[in-house]
C-alpha cells in the first residue's frame, strides 16, 4: 500500500518518559507516505501509556490522520474529519477547511486540545484549532515536542 501508518513507543521507563512530549511525523515521497506517532498519552506530566494507537487510517483506507494533544479530543476530531470526507468524496483539503470551520465555531468543539496532521498520496496537512490549515511545504512534516525542528 502506498499508505503506511507506524506506531512506536520509547522503551525507557515510564518514569523517565514524562519529560517527552507527544510527538507525530509524517513523511512522503512520490504517492507513498508514512505516519508515525509516539504513542504516549499523557495525564498532566504523568505518563499513563506508552502504546496509544494515534495514527489511524479514514475514507476506506485512503487518508492517513494522526493527532498529538489530548487523546479524546483527537479521535473526536478524526471522527470530524471522516464525517467530512464522507461528505467531500475526494476532497481532502476542503473536507479539512470544513473541519476547522466547524472546530473553530462549534461551541462544543471549540476547546478541542490537538493538533491534526492528515494526508493522502497527493496532499499532507496540519489542521489547529485556532483555524489554520497548512500545506506541506515539503516531504516532512511533524507536530509536537520537536516537531518544528524535524520538518
Amino acid at each position: 500500500y502506498p499508505l503506511c501508518a507506524l506506531a512506536v513507543s520509547d522503551e525507557r521507563p515510564v518514569s523517565t518518559q514524562s519529560t517527552w512530549g507527544q510527538r507525530l511525523y509524517c513523511v512522503s515521497e512520490g504517492d507513498e507516505v508514512v505516519m508515525i506517532g509516539d504513542g504516549q498519552m499523557s495525564i498532566g506530566t504523568v505518563v499513563a501509556k506508552s502504546t496509544t494507537n494515534k495514527v489511524r487510517y479514514l475514507a476506506k483506507d485512503n487518508v492517513i490522520c494522526g493527532f498529538a494533544g489530548a487523546a479524546a479530543d483527537g479521535l473526536t476530531l478524526m471522527d470530524l474529519i471522516d464525517k467530512q470526507l464522507k461528505e467531500y468524496l475526494g476532497q481532502l483539503m476542503r473536507a479539512c477547511v470544513e473541519t476547522t470551520k466547524l472546530w473553530r465555531t462549534e461551541r462544543m468543539l471549540r476547546n478541542l486540545d490537538a493538533l491534526i496532521i492528515i494526508c493522502d498520496s497527493d496532499l499532507t496537512l496540519e489542521l489547529s484549532g485556532s483555524g489554520e490549515v497548512f500545506e506541506s511545504h515539503g516531504d516532512i512534516m511533524a507536530v509536537g515536542s520537536g516537531g518544528n525542528t524535524l520538518a
